[in-house]
């Protein structure tokens, strides 16, 4: 009779402890899909061409972190123009920024960015021709 109790008493547990991790789970709220994934999808083939063009042209951008301070420049500042830098934390949406820059070299302070790993998407346009670069910078 005891041992049938134990048997019982052990999968009640388990069941309880089962329903727990899916109600936990099932409240979090899930990063994996953006809102607007059509759009993104459409836009996708794009997004390829202009980083297959920045690959050809030697992926111009340069991003350097140095205490304080974001240095973005290019191996040719005069072809460059409508820079506009993104920065991607890739566990949590809410510390995503976008800035735009009108004039390259750039210093840009970041105290704006809080400290983890961030993916830069650096898109800007060479003598008419959409380009995109991507790096991954770490903020200290």
């Amino acid at each position: 009779m005891r041992f049938r109790n134990g048997i019982i008493i052990g999968m009640v547990a388990f069941m309880a402890f089962i329903l727990t991790l899916v109600i936990i789970i099932s409240s979090k709220g899930s990063e994996l899909t953006s809102d607007d994934y059509y759009v993104k999808d459409q836009n996708f083939q794009a997004e390829i061409n202009a980083r297959q063009t920045a690959s050809d042209l030697g992926n111009p951008a340069k991003v350097r972190v140095s205490n304080d301070t974001l240095s973005v420049s290019f191996t040719d500042n005069s072809t460059v123009s409508d820079v506009e830098l993104s920065f991607i934390r890739p566990n949590d949406k809410s510390l995503d920024r976008t800035i735009k820059i009108s004039k390259i070299p750039a210093l840009i302070p970041i105290s704006f960015l809080k400290k983890g790993n961030y993916k830069v998407e650096i898109v800007f346009k060479v003598k008419g021709k959409n380009c995109e670069q991507v790096e991954d910078i770490t903020i200290k």
